[in-house]
């Protein structure tokens, strides 16, 4: 997941929470900047900062849910993307041996 996508989660975790950027800044002895700059995508957060985002949040089974949608429509996407490319080199392949006959007759 992007570092966007993973604010946009951590903001609704800590909305979820009813706390502040402040607030949360606070519980977790960080600035309400990074906060927001982690929030908005512009600022990545280490694997320790956001379990500990998630914990002082108490949303550790909506940010799994939400994670592991995330992931599931991420493969989905790419599966289609890589049958769509399949299915243009088969055309490709198709076209080819078609070309290839007609130079052996």
């Amino acid at each position: 997941m992007d570092s966007k996508k993973t604010g946009e989660l951590l903001g609704r975790c800590r909305e979820r929470a009813g706390l502040t950027q402040l607030e949360l800044a606070k519980k977790m002895y960080t600035t309400q900047s990074k906060v927001s700059m982690v929030e908005s995508g512009e600022r990545k957060i280490s694997v320790t900062e956001m379990l500990e985002w998630v914990e002082i949040t108490g949303q550790e089974d909506f940010f799994l849910k939400s994670l592991a949608e995330e992931m599931k429509a991420t493969t989905f996407k790419k599966a289609y993307e890589y049958r769509e490319e399949a299915a243009k080199y088969k055309q490709v392949v198709e076209t080819m041996k078609k070309a290839l006959v007609g130079v052996g007759a």
